[in-house]
């Protein structure tokens, strides 16, 4: 997977993405998805993109027979595919994938939409863990012993 930073890092020097608003990313159809990001989010941005791509380059799969089975060609395909970590799209826009002019798929996910997930990956970390045990245990604890690992 090729994983492009190019405009959430400008966004993170403190330049102006709006050279960037007539990219195919922003513009779907008759519609301009393009808003001017929120100057004083950096550091939530930068986080959030520190861990998607310390995923990303980390991924495993957890059920290769599956992919196998839907997903022909997956290793090569994954290989050609394009992840763009954005900022400036409209709501709901967090996460949506596109074709570029020469057929190539990009993932793209813009960082500020992403915001509203902070702190609720949890369970599912959990789960990779220590599965359904795991996740028991947590709920066992009470809320507020599940509430305090959330957060």
């Amino acid at each position: 997977m090729i994983i492009n930073t190019e405009i959430v890092d400008v966004y993170l020097n403190g330049e102006d993405i709006s050279k960037y608003s007539s990219l195919f990313i922003y513009r779907q159809a008759d519609r301009n998805i393009f808003q001017e990001p929120e100057k004083d989010k950096a550091e939530i941005v930068s986080k959030i993109k520190d861990e998607i791509i310390h995923h990303v380059k980390d991924f495993v799969l957890t059920n290769k027979r599956i992919w196998d089975t839907l997903f022909k060609d997956w290793p090569n395909e994954l290989d050609d595919i394009v992840l763009d970590l954005v900022v400036g799209c409209k709501e709901p826009n967090d996460a949506f994938v596109l074709k570029d002019l020469n057929g190539r798929h990009h993932m793209i996910f813009d960082l500020l939409c992403w915001e509203k997930y902070v702190g609720k990956i949890y369970l599912a970390k959990e789960w990779i863990l220590g599965g359904y045990t795991r996740l028991k245990e947590l709920f066992d604890q009470g809320y507020h012993g599940f509430a305090r690992k959330c957060i």
